[in-house]
């Protein structure tokens, strides 16, 4: 396989690939093996019929031109491995040259991530953040409770068709063990309960940490970093993307886009040109990530890809409703990629300087 590389704009290459009849032969034989199986040939068994048969019968022409979305795909993955491209978005790929016993040649336009030059890592410094769990924070926990089991208690009330009116006030229930068995019966004292909560509000207050300290991480490796140049199809793209993800969140909350255009005082278009800096900062957080990757030779498991993807498939009902509303090519490899941003930011973590602080405060008994 020959691989010419042209670069015609900022953050966009042309890949020119020719690929010799010798190194396609393969596809149009897992081709003909396959067509032969589907058609039938005379005298012969399915799938037992000689290639040269097979070709003969359905065309090399037919063969190649059933095999050329094969040829591309396989062969521009191998490109970009071998030149050791990071493509940012799905190539513009343009077939120039596909004729039986000639080199299959053709171009693909790749808009790239930006290049990332690193700087030592340890010379960034992240300061953790004090954790503590404050009573007012668990009289706050069981206030919530207090009233949705008072909820729960009208509900109950309605099933036995007891008339309930609008504005009733109803009594919440005593916080003491009872309430706390109420909530859970492994719960055998108010103490227990509180002890669990106090546990909760320390996770949650914890995985925040963690993704506070990950975002300042990222934010002074892009203040001290130096990347390439970012094509403009890339950030127009992630802007789109950026805005799509706007439009969704306000959609669950059942907001309206026009209305909310309309109380910034923004076009969509002028939105876009607001969320620049920040389209940006994404697009240098892929290429942060992408160049620790590729340095650190850093790779995801075949098994942890699967459990992945089966943590996913388990909020469907059945395999058969998976299979209607899930690309499985794409969520696996969308698992891969997660899974693998995740190990380059846990690299990064690992070499970062983080001075940790943090304490647990047991909140005192009532």
């Amino acid at each position: 396989m020959q691989i010419t590389i042209q670069k015609f704009a900022p953050g966009k290459i042309q890949l020119n690939i020719n690929i010799s009849p010798e190194k396609y032969e393969k596809y149009l034989r897992g081709k003909a093996l396959e067509l032969g199986e589907k058609a039938g040939i005379p005298g012969f068994r399915p799938g037992k019929a000689p290639y040269e048969i097979i070709k003969n019968q359905i065309g090399e022409m037919a063969l190649l031109s059933e095999s050329l979305n094969e040829i591309v795909r396989d062969t521009y993955g191998q490109a970009l491995k071998d030149q050791k491209l990071k493509p940012a978005m799905p190539p513009k790929i343009e077939v120039l040259k596909a004729a039986p016993g000639n080199p299959v040649e053709y171009k693909a336009e790749v808009v790239v991530l930006p290049e990332a030059v690193l700087p030592d890592l340890t010379k960034i410094k992240i300061k953790a953040r004090e954790i503590k769990v404050e009573e007012k924070q668990i009289d706050e926990a069981l206030a919530y409770l207090q009233k949705m089991r008072a909820q729960e208690n009208i509900k109950e009330s309605n099933s036995e068709d007891k008339e309930i009116k609008k504005g009733v006030w109803v009594k919440l229930p005593e916080l003491n063990d009872d309430f706390a068995s109420c909530i859970n019966s492994q719960f055998k004292t108010l103490q227990d309960l509180k002890n669990q909560l106090a546990k909760n509000i320390k996770l949650e207050a914890e995985l925040k940490e963690e993704q506070r300290q990950e975002q300042e991480m990222m934010e002074e490796l892009i203040k001290i970093s130096h990347f390439g140049e970012i094509a403009d199809e890339l950030l127009q793209n992630v802007k789109t993307k950026m805005i799509e993800e706007m439009k969704f969140s306000l959609d669950g909350a059942g907001g309206k886009w026009e209305d909310y255009l309309k109380s910034i005082n923004k076009t969509e278009e002028e939105l876009k040109q607001r969320i620049d800096e920040e389209s940006q900062k994404r697009i240098k957080i892929d290429a942060i990530i992408a160049q620790i990757a590729d340095k650190e030779n850093l790779k995801v498991k075949k098994d942890e890809v699967e459990l992945e993807v089966n943590r996913f498939l388990q909020h469907f009902r059945s395999v058969n409703e998976a299979k209607k509303q899930v690309d499985l090519p794409q969520l696996i490899a969308s698992a891969e990629e997660r899974l693998l941003n995740r190990k380059a930011i846990e690299f990064l973590k690992s070499n970062v300087k983080i001075q940790m602080s943090n304490q647990y405060q047991n909140p005192k008994s009532k």
